[in-house]
């Protein structure tokens, strides 16, 4: 197979658990299905400084086995600053090297999170199959109503008994996390007591029970003056958690 983004051809490298196709020359690396999460940080630091150089040609990036355009992969476990592709057909998957480390590094710090607050780790095949069923549901009994970020949602504060906040810094970044007893939609907004800005992060795009959102500190750096909370929405309108400090 020839690497989609320089041409050059893929070298065959043994890992521990699994044989990875790695571009030496720009620092590609492809796995089959699942692969990906059977390899540890060292190796994909390994990987990530096996090349030549960084070059990025275009945007459309081919399957190397069926030769299709790939996409870009979205899951509640891959922060929103990484990018990973996938593709349609064979569920392979593409990474860049500075993406593959940072994912691992992701998921070595939720690890550590759900290991220190001694919590289960979700079985993200579940969460994704029942938010699926529950999304269907709705869409045939209702119609959702759209929230405009152009002004703030008529919301009521959250009781601890429906999600109760756990705001947690862990290395180099900040996990916020909360259970409700339903399915909701989520997202995690960021309020700054100084300059009274408000930046918002999705956490779920579809209905889940388990709202977990990794935030990198070069993104939002933890501050006495910034606050989160966690808002909840339904189609009967949107609840929104107490307001935790990042410190």
């Amino acid at each position: 197979m020839t690497c989609p983004n320089c041409g050059a051809k893929f070298i065959t490298v043994q890992l521990k658990n699994i044989t990875a196709d790695h571009c030496a020359v720009c620092g590609i690396t492809y796995f089959d299905e699942n692969e990906i999460n059977r390899i540890t940080l060292r190796e994909a630091t390994d990987l990530a400084e096996n090349k030549t150089n960084e070059s990025i040609s275009g945007t459309e990036k081919l399957c190397p086995k069926d030769k299709i355009p790939m996409i870009t992969f979205t899951s509640e476990s891959i922060p929103q600053y990484i990018t990973i592709l996938k593709c349609k057909k064979c569920s392979g998957l593409l990474a860049f090297a500075d993406d593959l480390v940072n994912l691992k590094k992701a998921q070595k710090a939720k690890l550590k999170y759900y290991t220190t607050w001694q919590k289960p780790i979700p079985a993200l095949r579940t969460i994704l199959v029942m938010s699926f069923i529950f999304a269907v549901s709705l869409s045939v009994i209702y119609t959702i109503t759209p929230f405009f970020r152009g002004g703030p949602p008529t919301s009521i504060k959250a009781t601890q008994e429906i999600c109760s906040l756990q705001v947690t810094l862990s290395g180099n970044t900040t996990f916020i996390y909360c259970q409700s007893p339903y399915a909701y939609r989520s997202e995690a907004r960021f309020y700054n007591s100084v300059t009274n800005e408000t930046i918002v992060r999705n956490i779920n795009i579809t209905p889940s029970r388990a709202h977990l959102l990794s935030v990198p500190f070069s993104d939002i750096s933890p501050s006495n003056d910034i606050c989160v909370s966690v808002i909840l929405f339904s189609d009967r309108g949107a609840t929104e958690t107490e307001c935790k400090t990042l410190n």
